[in-house]
C-alpha cells in the first residue's frame, strides 16, 4: 500500500507542477493591457481568469484542511466511476463559477501571478505532506464531475488550471487578430 500512495503522491505533485508550467507558458510575454482584454462582455479577461484560479487555490486548500480536521462535513462519496479527470481540461461546456470564486477585474498582473504561485506552492506543500489515505476519505462536490475525494480533487485542480490556460491561449489568439 505505501508504494501506491507514493506513486499517487508523485503523480499529484507532477500534475500540480505541470499545470503551473502550462499556465505560466500561456501568460508568457503578455502585455499588461492584454490582461484586461475581454473577448465579449460576458466573458472573463485573462486577469479575471487568473484571479479566479487564485481564489480556487486558496479557498479549496482551506476547504480540504477543514474537511480533514472535521470542521466541515464531507460530501456523500461517489458510488459510480468517473471518467479520467484529465479529460476535464478539454471540456467545452462553460461552468458557472460559485459566487465566492468570481474574479474581480483590474488587479495588476504581477499581483495575480504572485498570488497564484503562492497558492500553488501552498497546495503543493499540502499535497507533499498530507496523509493520502485520509484525503481519499473526504469528499468535495464539483459542478463538473460530481463528488471527488480529496486526492482526486488535487488532480482535478491541475486539469482546471490547464483548462483555463487553454482559454487564455484562445483569448491571446483573439487579441492577435484584433
Amino acid at each position: 500500500m505505501p508504494e501506491v500512495s507514493t506513486k499517487q503522491r508523485e503523480n499529484i505533485l507532477h500534475r500540480l507542477d505541470e499545470s503551473l508550467g502550462v499556465l505560466e507558458k500561456s501568460l508568457a510575454g503578455l502585455a499588461e493591457k492584454d490582461w484586461r482584454f475581454k473577448p465579449a462582455p460576458e466573458r472573463w479577461s485573462i486577469g479575471e481568469i487568473v484571479h479566479h484560479l487564485v481564489l480556487v487555490e486558496v479557498q479549496r486548500l482551506q476547504y480540504l484542511k477543514e474537511l480533514l480536521n472535521g470542521r466541515r462535513e464531507s460530501a456523500a462519496p461517489r458510488t459510480e466511476a468517473i471518467p479520467e479527470i484529465s479529460v476535464y481540461r478539454h471540456k467545452e461546456q462553460r461552468v458557472q463559477a460559485k459566487e465566492d470564486m468570481l474574479p474581480t477585474p483590474g488587479i495588476p498582473s504581477k499581483v495575480l501571478l504572485t498570488g497564484f504561485r503562492r497558492g500553488r506552492a501552498e497546495m503543493r506543500d499540502f499535497a507533499s505532506t498530507v496523509d493520502l489515505a485520509k484525503l481519499q476519505n473526504v469528499w468535495l462536490m464539483t459542478k463538473s464531475l460530481g463528488a471527488l475525494n480529496g486526492a482526486e480533487y488535487l488532480e482535478f485542480l491541475a486539469a482546471h488550471t490547464e483548462r483555463h490556460a487553454d482559454q487564455i491561449q484562445n483569448i491571446r489568439q483573439e487579441i492577435a487578430r484584433a
